[in-house]
C-alpha cells in the first residue's frame, strides 16, 4: 500500500503540472505561502548626486538637438510615444528636477518600463495574488534554468523520471549563481516597483537572472576570442552591460532609442556608479566604462577594432530596414562577431506588419554560423553566434 507521504507527494506533482505555466520550463513543487511571503514590490530612494542628474540633462538636449530622421516604423517607436516617455523626456531637456524624480521614482508603475521588467504590470499584480504567484514562478524557474546552466543543480530530465522541481532551497541557490572569482555579484538597480524575490537589502527579478546568463554567455565568448569591446543593439534598461562589466573588464557600447538612453544613463549610473558611464557627447571615456549612446551613432563607427556585437529580444521587433542596417554595419568589420539572443515567431508588431527573423535578414550574405541552439532560460528564443571571415 502506499503510504500517507507518498500520496501527498503524488498529489503534489499532479497539482504542480495541472498548475504549469507554459512559458515556465520546470514544473516546481514549491508553496504559494513561500512565494507571497518572499517576493513584493522594489522601493527604495536610491538617487544620483546633483552632477549625475546635471550630466543626464545635459545628455538630453544634446540627443534632441543631434535628433536622426530616422522614418521608422515598429513596435518600439509605438512603445516610446506614449505620454511617459515624452514627460520625461520633457523634463529632461528643461532640467525639471523635481518632475523627473517623481517620474523616475514611479517608473514601474508606469509604461516607461514596459517589455523591461515584468510579465504582468503593476496593477495586475497588485491586486491579484494569482498574477503575484505566477510572475514569482517565473523568476524562480529561470533561477532553476541558470542553476542547471551554471552546473549549481542537476539538469532536470522529464525523460529519466525527473520532471518536479522539489526540495531547493531557493535562496541559497541565488548566493550561489551570483559570485563570480569567488566575491559576491550584486543585483542590478531595478526601477521601483519592480516585482521580485527580496533577501535582506537585495532584490533580483527575472531580468537579473537572464541578464547574468546572457553576462556569462558574452564572457565566454570574450575567453575564446580576442575581442576589444562590446556593442549591444537595443539594450533595455542595460542589465546586460552591468553584468558583463562586474565579471569582465571590457568597454562595452549601448546604441537605443533617446528616451530609452536616459533610462539606461539613469539606472546603469545607480547600479555600477556615475564614473563608470559615459554619455553621448561626454569626451572622457575610460578603459572598463560603459558608454551609452543613440542608435544612429552605430551608422559612423569606422574603427577596426575586433567587436562583439550583440543583440538580445529585439532584433524581430525593429524596423527590418533599419535591422538591415544595423547588420551592414555589423559585417562591414571582417574581425566582429555577432551574438544574437531573439525569437522566431514571425508575430504582429503591432504597427500593421509582421515580425521578421535574424534568419530573414541573413538570407545571402556571407558568413559563418559558429554555433546556434536553444536559449537555456526560455523556451522559444534561440541563440546564434557568427563571424564573417
Amino acid at each position: 500500500m502506499l503510504s500517507y507521504s507518498k500520496i501527498q507527494k503524488k498529489i503534489s506533482r499532479v497539482k504542480s503540472k495541472l498548475n504549469k505555466d507554459q512559458r515556465n520550463l520546470h514544473q516546481i513543487d514549491i508553496s504559494r505561502n513561500f512565494l507571497l511571503k518572499n517576493f513584493g514590490f522594489k522601493k527604495t530612494n536610491n538617487k544620483l548626486s546633483e552632477n549625475g542628474l546635471k550630466r543626464i540633462f545635459n545628455f538630453a538636449n544634446l540627443i534632441k538637438k543631434a535628433t536622426h530622421k530616422e522614418r521608422k516604423k515598429d513596435m518600439w517607436n509605438l512603445i516610446t510615444s506614449d505620454q511617459d516617455h515624452l514627460d520625461l523626456f520633457e523634463a529632461c531637456v528643461s532640467s525639471n528636477k523635481k518632475k523627473f524624480l517623481n517620474l523616475i521614482s514611479s517608473a514601474g508603475k508606469t509604461k516607461l518600463v514596459y517589455g523591461y521588467l515584468n510579465r504582468f504590470s503593476y496593477n495586475d499584480l497588485n491586486k491579484n495574488d494569482d498574477y503575484k504567484v505566477k510572475e514569482s514562478m517565473h523568476v524562480i524557474d529561470s533561477l532553476v534554468s541558470f542553476s542547471e546552466f551554471s552546473k549549481k543543480i542537476k539538469v532536470f530530465c522529464p525523460e529519466q523520471g525527473g520532471w518536479v522541481v522539489e526540495n531547493t532551497n531557493y535562496l541559497s541557490l541565488l548566493k550561489k549563481n551570483f559570485v563570480h572569482h569567488k566575491k559576491e555579484i550584486k543585483p542590478f538597480i531595478s526601477p521601483n516597483y519592480a516585482y521580485g524575490l527580496r533577501i535582506k537589502n537585495r532584490f533580483y527579478g527575472v531580468k537579473d537572472i537572464n541578464g547574468l546568463y546572457s553576462a556569462f554567455k558574452i564572457n565566454n565568448i570574450l575567453k575564446n576570442y580576442k575581442i576589444d569591446n562590446v556593442s549591444e543593439i537595443g539594450s533595455g534598461l542595460g542589465v546586460v552591460a552591468y553584468y558583463v562589466n562586474k565579471i569582465s573588464r571590457i568597454n562595452y557600447y549601448i546604441y537605443d532609442l533617446p528616451i530609452i538612453n536616459i533610462l539606461q544613463a539613469y539606472f546603469l549610473m545607480l547600479s555600477l556608479g556615475e564614473k563608470k558611464v559615459s554619455l553621448f557627447g561626454e569626451k572622457k571615456f575610460l578603459k572598463n566604462q560603459v558608454m551609452i549612446l543613440p542608435y544612429w551613432e552605430i551608422f559612423k563607427r569606422k574603427e577596426t577594432s575586433k567587436t562583439l556585437w550583440f543583440n538580445q529580444d529585439s532584433i524581430p521587433e525593429i524596423d527590418k530596414s533599419l535591422s538591415e542596417k544595423y547588420l551592414k554595419v555589423i559585417m562591414s568589420n571582417k574581425k566582429c562577431l555577432f551574438l544574437s539572443i531573439n525569437q522566431e515567431s514571425r508575430n504582429f508588431n503591432g504597427v500593421g506588419t509582421h515580425q521578421h527573423t535574424l534568419g530573414d535578414l541573413m538570407k545571402n550574405k556571407k558568413y559563418k554560423l559558429i554555433h546556434r541552439s536553444r536559449d537555456f532560460l526560455r523556451q522559444g528564443y534561440v541563440e546564434e553566434l557568427f563571424n564573417f571571415k
